[in-house]
């Protein structure tokens, strides 16, 4: 979410850890990109990634998840209103 606004996603993902899914199974990392992109793609018990963004990030993205262990990465790049992913 976004390091400025991030409440709303808050909001959204709270009804999920309310829910029957297991503790962690919804995760909502609020900061910065480059500090938070570089904790999570380096970090060795990460094993899947799902980003939604430009093509530079995603680039750098999966660059920097291959240096590290090889995790499962999915890319939403390039367009203004992205549907989703999975």
């Amino acid at each position: 979410p976004s390091e400025i606004a991030p409440l709303p996603s808050l909001r959204i993902v709270d009804p999920h850890n309310r829910s029957s899914l297991p503790p962690g199974a919804v995760n909502i990392i609020n900061g910065y990109g480059t500090t938070i992109g570089q904790a999570l793609t380096s970090h060795p018990l990460i094993t899947k990634l799902a980003f939604t963004g430009s093509m530079l990030v995603g680039r750098k993205i999966l660059k920097a998840s291959s240096e590290s262990n090889s995790k499962v990465v999915t890319l939403e790049l390039g367009e203004k209103g992205p549907t989703g992913f999975r």
